[in-house]
């Protein structure tokens, strides 16, 4: 996923659950290490 795209993932995000910003980061930081875990086995 490049910038762009995470940024229009961002702000789709934000925009359907109304998240705040921090919420979102944090939803966004358990995405990637779980994926980053699934790379590693």
């Amino acid at each position: 996923m490049n910038q762009t795209e995470i940024g229009k993932f961002t702000a789709k995000c934000h925009k359907e659950k109304k998240l705040m910003q921090t919420q979102l980061t944090e939803k966004l930081n358990n995405i990637s290490i779980c994926f980053f875990y699934l790379q590693l086995h």
